[in-house]
Formats: C-alpha cells, structure tokens, sequence
C-alpha cells in the first residue's frame, strides 16, 4: 500500500529538520495523489456552503427526510469583540457573522431518487457520479456532520461547462411528496 496524500504532507510538514528534508519528503507526494486530494478538498467545501460544481445528496432515507421536511434560513448575528472595559470605539472592532439554521417546514418537501454510478476513488470523476465522502482520505471523512449525513456530492459540471440535468437520471416514480406531519412512521 503506497503513502496517502495526508500521510505525505503529514510526514513533509511534521518530520523535516531542513529544508532539503522537507523538499525530500514532499517528492513523495505525486500529482495524483494532489490531484485526488483537491477534488476531495473542493468536494468537502461544497457540503460546508460555499458552493462548486457538486450538488449535496444522501444515501440515508432518514437524512433526506430530515433536509425535505426542515427549512433552510440564514441568521445574522452581529456584536462587538474587543478589551474587557467599557465600550471603546478606538479599540473595539464591530462583527457580523452570517450563520445557518434549519427549522421546521410545514409545506411540501420532496425526496429526489437517483440512478447514479458511484466514483471508484481514484482521477477526476465523471459526471453524474457519486461520491460518497466516507470514502475520503481521514482528514475530510472523519468529519461527524459527514457521518452523521451520509454525505455523498454528485459532480454536475459537464467538460462544455453545461449542469448535467438530473432529472434524466431520476428513478421511476420519484420524487416522493412528503410533509408534515408525518403519521404511520
């Protein structure tokens, strides 16, 4: 089994007492390996809100029910960091911090089923396919929120930079209208 991209960096950052040590250790790190971890990188930033190519979905039926009936809101929170004393307009600094929460949404959700190949791991994935983030080098899939959430990304972007339309790829039937309440659960 060769080095992991995290185990490489790991060992080029941690273990160098020089700089031709570290440029030594850093040459195990191959382009592959690099190009592995940035698409895991840029993955794991879709699912944490900043937005890419990839589109967040479950493999859990409890986790999709969860997102369809609860309702996505931005909160601002806004408040003033500085010394311990009085207010001191010199030395304080104002904040803002846009944060997330989800509450309960009383109309309709719908759960979306997907046919979709799943990404074997290993060069740039395909379009259409899923990418289980269990799968991830330990630096990203050791993430609760990713446990938790089963969380998968499907890659959208096609080579024209056109989105791959998923609703050719929607199973049967689908999606399921769900809404509260939700009896004979």
């Amino acid at each position: 089994m060769g080095t992991s991209v995290t185990d490489a960096m790991t060992m080029a950052i941690t273990c160098c007492d020089s700089r031709s040590d570290l440029l030594r250790k850093s040459q195990e790190i191959t382009q592959e390996m690099l190009t592995d971890f940035a698409l895991w990188f840029h993955a794991v930033a879709q699912h944490y809100g900043p937005g890419s190519d990839f589109l967040d979905v479950t493999h859990s039926l409890e986790v999709a029910l969860w997102f369809a009936l609860n309702k996505y809101e931005t909160v601002q929170s806004r408040g003033v960091i500085g010394p311990p004393g009085p207010p001191d307009p010199q030395r304080d600094h104002p904040t803002a911090v846009e944060m997330a929460r989800y509450v309960p949404w009383n109309e309709p959700g719908f759960l979306y089923v997907f046919d979709l190949p799943k990404w074997n791991g290993h060069s740039v994935t395909d379009v259409g396919m899923v990418i289980d983030v269990a799968d991830a080098p330990e630096i990203f899939s050791s993430s609760e929120r990713m446990r938790t959430q089963a969380a998968c990304l499907v890659y959208c972007r096609k080579k024209n930079n056109a989105h791959l339309d998923l609703k050719t790829r929607l199973v049967s039937g689908t999606p399921f209208r769900v809404q509260r309440p939700m009896t004979g659960v």
